[in-house]
């Protein structure tokens, strides 16, 4: 049984992946490999499920960067100056 539990778990996992939440995903493969820790599978899942998620945050520091960036740039001058 906990062959097929695992498996549904990593579907599950694959579900949030393919919609962009990778930390829930993650959760998922946790529960899925602590019940099959050997499924090279869900390895293989939970590895891409880190990179994206690492690629994510990336994106998202770079944008965080820019609009600090930009909104510096376009700051309004202080009264009197």
């Amino acid at each position: 049984m906990s062959g097929k539990e695992a498996w549904r778990l990593g579907n599950i996992e694959n579900l949030f992946r393919n919609r962009g939440f990778y930390r829930e995903g993650i959760e998922f493969l946790k529960r899925a490999l602590l019940l099959n820790p050997e499924d090279n599978f869900a390895l293989d899942r939970m590895a891409l499920a880190v990179k994206s998620r690492d690629e994510e945050v990336e994106k998202l520091r770079a944008i965080e960067k820019e609009a600090l960036k930009l909104a510096n740039e376009t700051k309004p001058a202080a009264p009197g100056e």
